[in-house]
């Protein structure tokens, strides 16, 4: 009997031991389940994953703890297939970080990855915006891979085809719809020929601080996503988004900083926030460097010489290279002509890969105010009218707005809404679905125009003094010219074509304009345009804009308008803050 009893103790023992082993398993399972780097390799956010459905072993009833039940049973699997080389990043993590007993997987075509694409170094790789072409307005944002001595460089980056300019179709395909996307390995010589010398666009490369087991995951996960096909889409899914999504495997806590519309510059200041970034290295497009040193001097003709005892001829001698290099880039020099010069400029004592350029940091992405931003601001119309106005832009900035650390005066905005109210009333103010603005002064060796385009709903006045909304155009095209480093004056020929419930209207005529810039980032904007009303009515506009942008959070907006026209003067001031996130 008490033998009896002795080995119903001992099973009843057994029993307890294997439950509480089997609980603690399942336990530990669903604490890897709930980890943030689990749901980062699987790139989950508030709408669900964004890899393919067809690469998840659970698409047919997807979680998190049921990928990774799946993602065990594949690995568990006695005969190792190549499927299971898809999941390398996976195995990475569970093995060496969840420190999971699993067979171990022979990849060789990924280990043949990492020989032709070697990753000691792994860089941000940051290209400056082009307000020309709609899929690079706001910059474009990759990975570098390299090897210590930078010898084999290959860029790793996500995008799509742009092949139509229709702005319709480009809302549909881009915006709502999205396009396939391509992940694609590239080497970074030709994909840094294509931004530097093509579209003259300064590329900032940002060397990671990561430990070894990092660079490894990060490398493995970016395997993974070889293997995955993702629909790109401007708003939601672009080449910022995924490049955070990477990150986001090795920093988890990256996506604090993430908005609602991720911009390549966001994932730049986010890894600058986590410590990821090492130190900061720029490669200046040679328009960039050649508007730069035009300040200080002027280009060398044939007939003068070089004298290195004197600073600003040998700046006038690098000048001229810097030229010499823009025009063979531009198409507007032959090779055997750049060659030529170059020769000439070496026998007069210059040797360019001698003579470095310091680049001020001013312009550093990093230090770029944040590009979402919503306000607050009170109008008063004809000192009668008073309306309390809400705005709200999920993506870029405005021309008020602190543009210090862009090489030029400019405005981009994706998406401007704003509502009023006043008394009893509540209504829709304007809805700006695309406005771009650029001043950059025109330079004696490059050109370069200015001008802008702007779309949406708004309300205007005109010669009947009426305030209704109605569909714009507003595009205006011109030239710039600095009189200062602080003072620019500008010159365009302006467009607006306005449709409301009753009428079209359009507006023609010029525009002349002053942007100062003051101590404390402060800037005053003056303007004076003229317009005529179908070609009829005359309209007289002065605008006076004054910016305090001396808060990094937050700025400061005044605006005073007049507009005449017949014997009609219609008179407005705004005052509004900005914040921005």
């Amino acid at each position: 009997m008490i033998r009896l009893r002795q080995g119903s103790l001992l099973a009843s023992f057994a029993l307890l031991l294997i439950f509480n082993s089997i609980c603690n398993a399942a336990s530990s399972l669903e604490r890897i389940a709930k980890d943030p780097q689990w749901h980062a390799l699987l790139h989950i956010d508030s709408s669900g994953t964004r890899l393919d459905p067809n690469y998840l072993l659970s698409k047919n009833a997807f979680s998190p703890y049921a990928e990774l039940l799946a993602t065990l049973e594949l690995f568990s699997k006695k005969q190792v297939d190549s499927t299971s080389c898809q999941y390398i990043g996976r195995h990475y993590f569970l093995t060496n970080l969840k420190q999971l007993k699993l067979p171990s997987i022979h990849c060789p075509k990924y280990w043949e990855f990492t020989q032709k694409a070697p990753a000691d170094i792994i860089s941000l790789v940051f290209a400056s915006e082009n307000l020309s072409q709609p899929a690079s307005i706001m910059g474009h944002v990759m990975l570098a891979l390299s090897n210590p001595d930078k010898s084999i460089e290959h860029s790793i980056a996500f995008s799509t085809i742009q092949n139509t300019n229709n702005p319709i179709q480009l809302v549909w395909k881009y915006l709502i719809n999205g396009q396939p996307g391509d992940f694609l390995l590239k080497p970074l010589n030709n994909q840094s020929k294509q931004y530097l010398q093509t579209e003259q666009r300064s590329l900032w490369s940002y060397p990671l601080n990561l430990a070894i087991d990092e660079r490894e995951l990060l490398l493995r996960h970016i395997w993974e996503l070889k293997h995955n096909q993702m629909t790109y889409s401007f708003a939601s899914h672009n080449c910022a988004t995924l490049i955070m999504d990477i990150l986001r495997v090795i920093r988890p806590s990256i996506t604090e900083d993430r908005s609602n519309w991720v911009s390549p510059i966001d994932v730049v200041k986010s890894a600058n926030s986590k410590d990821l970034i090492k130190e900061t290295q720029l490669s200046p497009s040679s328009s960039w460097k050649l508007r730069l040193l035009s300040e200080y001097s002027d280009p060398l003709a044939p007939h003068q010489t070089v004298d290195n005892e004197k600073p600003h001829t040998v700046l006038a001698g690098l000048l001229s290279q810097v030229q010499n290099q823009y025009q063979f880039e531009t198409g507007s020099k032959t090779y055997t002509d750049w060659q030529q010069t170059n020769s000439w400029l070496l026998s007069k004592g210059l040797q360019p890969e001698h003579q470095q350029l310091e680049i001020n940091s001013a312009t550093n992405p990093i230090f770029k105010q944040d590009d979402s931003q919503w306000g607050i601001g009170f109008s008063r119309r004809n000192q009668e009218q008073n309306w309390l106005q809400l705005r709200w832009m999920p993506a870029s900035h405005q021309l008020m707005d602190d543009n210090s650390h862009y090489t030029s005066e400019n405005e981009l905005k994706l998406l401007d809404v704003a509502i009023r109210t006043s008394k009893n009333k509540f209504e829709l103010d304007y809805i700006h679905l695309y406005s771009v603005q650029s001043y950059l002064n025109s330079n004696p060796l490059i050109g370069g125009l200015s001008g802008r385009f702007n779309m949406g709903v708004d309300r205007f006045t005109d010669f009947y003094s009426e305030d209704k909304l109605g569909l714009f155009i507003d595009t205006g095209l011109g030239k710039t010219y600095g009189l200062h480093k602080d003072i620019s004056v500008y010159g365009l020929m302006q467009l607006k074509l306005r449709q409301d419930s009753n009428r079209f209207i359009n507006e023609l005529g010029p525009e002349l304009g002053l942007i100062a810039r003051f101590v404390g980032k402060m800037k005053s904007r003056f303007s004076l345009s003229q317009t005529w009303l179908n070609s009829k009515h005359e309209l007289l506009e002065y605008r006076w804009q004054h910016g305090f942008n001396h808060w990094k959070s937050f700025g400061v907006n005044f605006e005073y308008s007049q507009k005449r026209f017949s014997q009609t003067i219609d008179e407005s001031c705004k005052l509004e803050t900005s914040f921005y996130y």
